[in-house]
């Protein structure tokens, strides 16, 4: 059997995040700012770039994700202006990325369903999860991780069509 490998990769980095969802996941946490919009005009990434608040992200997808990981847990351990940082990310538990939100994060949301990002053609080939992070795991690693699962079709429903 042959696997089509553009099922599995693109090209394309930046998914934006289906306007349903994002006022789901704006109102459940009290978004105030996404940190990595499609065509940001600032860089969260950078050291001088303080995150602040209760924010969004979903990072540009592929092996740089990481990063974006490693400088929410930065950005909590210097910063008490930071309060909640909610990622939607691929679910792909045999990867260090989700090692790492395992390790750290507070809530793992696993979503039933596949997401259709706005401006694609298909569903995303890969199950995707919201971590989140509020900063009391990272201080007191022995608190559990919450889980939960959530289905997509169910947001749908009540925050509106798939893709306005």
């Amino acid at each position: 059997m042959v696997l089509n490998k553009s099922l599995f990769s693109s090209n394309k980095m930046g998914w934006e995040t289906p306007d349903y969802l994002f006022r789901y996941i704006a109102e459940r946490w009290k978004i105030n700012k996404d940190i990595a919009p499609v065509n940001p005009d600032f860089d969260a990434l950078a050291k001088n770039y303080r995150w602040e608040g209760r924010l969004y992200c979903n990072p540009p997808y592929g092996k740089y994700q990481i990063k974006w990981i490693r400088k929410c847990m930065e950005e909590f351990s210097q910063s008490v202006l930071l309060e909640c940082v909610v990622f939607l990310l691929p679910a792909r538990t045999d990867t260090e990325l989700f090692k790492l939100c395992w390790d750290n994060a507070d809530e793992i949301i696993f979503l039933q369903g596949r997401i259709k990002f706005k401006g694609a053609e298909n569903s995303a080939p890969f199950p995707s999860m919201l971590v989140v992070f509020n900063g009391e795991r990272i201080f007191n690693p022995e608190i559990n991780v919450k889980i939960d699962l959530l289905s997509l079709k169910e947001i749908e429903e009540k925050y509106g069509g798939k893709n306005e």
